[in-house]
C-alpha cells in the first residue's frame, strides 16, 4: 500500500494515528529470532521424515530417534518442554525450513555443499555409508552401484531428493532404471511387491528398518564391494546433522556448544545407542560442518 492510500485510510481515525505516532508494537515481535521464540514458548517445531533410527514417531506418538533425543537433551538447558514433530517429505524439508514452517530440521539430513548454500548445519552427529536392499539370495548379484548400472534390466528404488540419485547418475545407473519414490517405506514396498529389483538406502537407517520389518524374503547388502563416488571421484561417506535457517547462527552455535559437551562426556553415544548406533558411527570429534560444506 502506498503512502497516499495509507493516509486516506487513517484520516480522522484517532486510534490509528496513535499507532502511527507511538512505538511500533510489532517491531520487536518481527525481530524475534528462532532462538528467542524457542526460549519463550518452550517448544521446538522439528521437521522429520519418520525414518528410523534418526527421527520417527513412537507408538505413543512421541517424536524420538537419535536426532530428537540429542536435541531434547541439548534444549533442556533452555527449558524446552516439548519437541513438536512436523512430518515432511524429504524433498520438502529445506523449503519448509526456509519458509518458516518449522524451527529446524531434526531428521539427520546429510551435510552437502549444495545444501549449505540454502541453510546452515550443526556439526555432524553421525556418519554412515550406503546399503542395497535386494530379494533373498540376491538373485541379480547386486553388491555395488556399478553392479546395478551394468545390468540394464535392473530397476532400483531411490528416495526423492536424496543424494543417492546423484551417486546413481555418476555410477552410470540409467534414468530408466531409477524408480524415484517419496519415502523409504514406499521404496521397500516396491521391492516387496516385485516392482523393483533393489532399493538404495544409507546403512544406518536400512539396518534399523531391516530389523523392524523382519521380512525373510528380503536381504540387506551392507558391505559393498565398491563404495559409490561423488562428483569429484571420491568414495562417499555421509555425515548427518541438524539444519537451521541461515539467520539462526546463535541457535546453531548453542547447539554445537552443547553437542561438544555431550560427545566429550560420552552422553551422545548413550542417547544414540538405543537406536542401534555404535562408536564407529560417530564422526571424528573435531570434524565441523564448515569443513564438510567446503568438501
Amino acid at each position: 500500500m502506498n503512502l497516499v492510500n495509507r493516509r486516506s485510510l487513517l484520516k480522522g481515525t484517532a486510534g490509528a494515528s496513535l499507532l502511527m505516532l507511538g512505538p511500533a508494537p510489532f517491531a520487536a515481535k518481527a525481530a524475534q529470532t528462532t532462538f528467542d521464540k524457542i526460549k519463550s514458548t518452550k517448544v521446538v517445531q522439528v521437521a522429520f521424515g519418520n525414518e528410523a533410527p534418526f527421527a520417527f514417531k513412537a507408538a505413543d506418538g512421541t517424536l524420538t530417534g537419535s536426532e530428537p533425543e540429542i536435541l531434547r537433551e541439548i534444549t533442556k538447558a533452555i527449558g524446552v518442554e516439548k519437541l513438536e514433530g512436523v512430518l515432511v517429505d524429504f524433498a520438502s524439508m529445506i523449503p519448509s525450513l526456509v519458509a518458516g514452517r518449522v524451527d529446524l530440521i531434526g531428521a539427520g539430513t546429510w551435510i552437502r555443499p549444495e545444501r549449505c548454500k540454502q541453510i546452515i548445519y550443526s556439526n555432524p552427529t553421525y556418519t554412515t555409508g550406503e546399503a542395497i536392499w535386494v530379494a533373498k539370495g540376491n538373485p541379480k548379484n547386486l553388491r555395488s552401484f556399478k553392479d546395478i548400472a551394468a545390468n540394464k534390466d535392473v530397476r532400483c528404488a531411490l528416495l526423492l531428493g536424496s543424494a543417492e540419485i546423484g551417486y546413481a547418475d555418476i555410477a552410470g545407473i540409467a534414468k530408466e532404471q531409477q524408480v524415484v519414490l517419496p519415502n523409504y517405506d514406499t521404496c521397500i514396498a516396491a521391492l516387496q511387491a516385485g516392482r523393483v529389483d533393489c532399493a538404495i538406502q544409507l546403512t544406518l537407517s536400512a539396518r534399523s528398518l531391516y530389523s523392524r520389518l523382519n521380512d525373510a524374503n528380503l536381504e540387506l547388502v551392507t558391505k559393498l564391494t565398491e563404495d559409490p563416488i561423488d562428483e569429484n571421484g571420491k568414495p562417499v561417506r555421509n555425515y548427518g546433522a541438524t539444519g537451521f535457517r541461515k539467520e539462526d547462527t546463535e541457535l546453531c552455535e548453542f547447539y554445537n556448544t552443547e553437542l561438544a559437551k555431550l560427545r566429550a562426556s560420552g552422553r551422545q553415544l548413550e542417547l544414540m545407542a538405543p537406536f542401534g548406533f555404535l562408536e564407529e558411527d560417530l564422526p571424528p570429534p573435531d570434524l565441523t560442518a564448515e569443513e564438510l560444506c567446503r568438501a
